[in-house]
């Protein structure tokens, strides 16, 4: 029975995932750009030109792991990005459909395997559908109807070190439940390989993982001293990653400088009232960070590991778009992680002790309002 069950997940996860990867891949212009392009370039003159790796400038984001890591061997296998860039959307809707399943069932606390494959193939469609430009409310930049929750699918492109961020935190989850030092030393290796990769694995793993052990260790769900053994090894992989990083030739972030922080600060919050669409997600947020609280009760909203995570990664996301605030497009740093935070979803839609067959109705309805909230608040503003 389980073994029946198994292979009807793989087929159910696989088929869709390929015929969406053959969507992809017949829109070039959506895959296809300066950041996708410059791997492809650096790939291939290290394989014609033995030099190449040291005098190469990387970009901005480096993405070793996993997009170069991923990426890289497929090109230099094949001889051609273009197979290696369809792959590697593959392996990301596989992953992705594989992980928020995982990710589901343990917040919903459901064995029911159906209540995963719901969630997943609704998030093919909701993807099937951004491909197609549906709904069409408009463009998300002038010349491209790109929607915000499928900058997972092109490498280099923060999807990456997302997906990794979210495999980090089951593993974290597992190893909060049953402590074993062979998961911190993998979360410890994710941890450099986040940090070394992409700045904006502090917010998407390292900031949300600390909120929730402190969270968890205030109300006594977690002890102290195993809580401060995790943080310290992830905190010190990661930093030690973005050290790293530092030594390497590449070009330059993007950060705001210093004093400009207030005033960018100030234009988005005034700019706030004028973009009606980011209005209403910044609501709808607050309402059910509000009522997932209401209903599990300070303390119990506080062990949840899943609200308080999903909570924190996204507030981080929303402080970042704040300090880097220049205009509508920088909303792209709160929506890239979308379907990352959209594994959060069913926390604050599921009522704590409901199994069973509404499983599936629950997961699909938080799936659907939190893939569609930045794509809405992208399109109306």
């Amino acid at each position: 029975m389980q073994a029946r069950s198994a292979l009807i997940f793989l087929f159910g996860l696989l088929v869709p995932c390929c015929l969406l990867s053959l969507i992809a891949w017949d829109q070039p212009d959506f895959l296809i750009s300066s950041d996708t392009l410059l791997p492809a370039e650096f790939v291939w003159d290290v394989l014609h030109h033995s030099y190449a790796w040291l005098n190469f400038q990387q970009a901005r984001v480096p993405s070793f792991v996993p997009d170069l890591l991923i990426y890289a061997p497929i090109q230099a296998v094949t001889g051609s990005w273009r197979i290696a860039m369809a792959a590697w959307v593959l392996i990301v809707l596989v992953w992705l459909g594989a992980i928020a399943s995982c990710i589901t069932v343990r917040i919903t606390r459901s064995t029911d395997e159906a209540a995963a494959l719901a969630v997943m193939l609704l998030v093919m469609l909701v993807l099937s559908a951004a491909l197609f430009g549906l709904p069409r409310l408009g463009s998300t930049f002038e010349s491209s109807g790109l929607r915000p929750y499928l900058y997972i699918l092109p490498p280099f492109d923060h999807g990456g070190p997302f997906l990794l961020a979210l495999t980090a935190a089951l593993i974290a989850h597992r190893e909060i439940e049953r402590a074993l030092p062979i998961r911190t030393v993998v979360l410890s290796l994710i941890s450099f390989s986040g940090g070394i990769s992409d700045l904006l694995w502090f917010t998407a793993f390292l900031l949300p993982l600390t909120a929730s052990m402190a969270a968890a260790v205030w109300v006594g769900t977690v002890a102290r001293r195993a809580a401060i053994r995790l943080l310290v090894a992830v905190w010190a992989s990661g930093i030690l990653g973005w050290a790293c990083a530092q030594m390497l030739d590449r070009e330059p972030l993007p950060l705001s400088v210093l004093y400009t922080v207030p005033a960018r600060v100030m234009r988005f919050l005034t700019e706030l009232g004028h973009n009606p669409g980011m209005l209403i997600v910044v609501a709808c947020f607050g309402l059910a960070v509000a009522g997932d609280a209401w209903r599990r009760g300070s303390r119990g909203w506080l062990g949840s590991f899943w609200s308080v995570f999903a909570t924190s990664s996204a507030l981080g996301s929303l402080a970042l778009t704040m300090l880097l605030y220049e205009g509508v497009p920088i909303y792209r740093y709160g929506s890239i992680a979308t379907p990352c935070r959209s594994c959060g979803g069913p926390s604050f839609l599921w009522p704590p002790g409901w199994h069973g067959s509404r499983t599936s109705a629950s997961c699909c309805c938080a799936y659907r309002w939190r893939l569609c909230a930045w794509d809405l608040a992208r399109h109306m503003s």
